[in-house]
């Protein structure tokens, strides 16, 4: 998977943009969160990171394909220790317990078999009151060309977010369409799910 992935950001450079996913800026930016620590896995070349780095957080990112990993690094390194990103998967890559504020999953697909095991994994290391925010393909994607996995089986849908994350507390969740403008790797119209949950105190 990290030669597919590196043989992508080889071949397009910003695959997905410069400017981040469009509902995770407006949504950190409507809840009024105070800057802390966040986690970002999937970042691929650090759109988002970039953005969560402007607004003050420290940042702590994960990917498998070194191409997208070198590309960020190079991007952001003006923020020095504030970026830290990681070369690996989850989960194999251990993480501290209760260490982030906030977890952003923007199109990170994953396999049914670890799907459930990852998410789960994942609010562990979320502090107490501290987010998720998703942003992932619905199985209608497969109706559409404007990016994601092609295997039903890779899409999400809102009964597993439900499944995965039982025990936050729900402040939005949907299935909605959307417009996708994303680089090259994400345009057109789409069929997405949406969720933002926090971890009780």
């Amino acid at each position: 998977m990290s030669d597919f992935w590196n043989q992508k950001f080889e071949q397009s450079p910003g695959l997905y943009g410069q400017a981040p996913n469009a509902w995770f800026e407006s949504s950190v930016q409507r809840m009024q969160l105070s800057p802390g620590h966040a986690f970002l896995p999937g970042e691929g070349e650090g759109r988002n990171a970039a953005f969560l780095l402007q607004k003050g957080w420290q940042v702590t990112a994960l990917d498998g394909s070194e191409t997208a990993i070198e590309h960020a690094r190079k991007k952001l390194k003006a923020f020095g220790d504030k970026f830290n990103y990681l070369h690996g998967l989850l989960p194999e890559k251990p993480l501290p317990v209760e260490q982030f504020d906030l977890i952003g999953l923007i199109y990170f697909h994953l396999p049914p078999q670890t799907r459930s095991l990852v998410h789960k994994d994942l609010m562990k290391r979320l502090k107490p009151g501290g987010f998720v925010f998703l942003e992932a393909f619905h199985p209608e994607q497969l109706n559409f060309s404007s990016g994601g996995p092609k295997q039903e089986n890779m899409l999400y849908r809102l009964e597993d977010l439900c499944r995965d994350f039982t025990g936050l507390h729900w402040h939005y969740l949907a299935k909605t369409p959307a417009f996708l403008n994303e680089g090259i790797g994400h345009q057109g119209e789409a069929r997405l799910v949406r969720m933002i949950a926090q971890k009780p105190l």
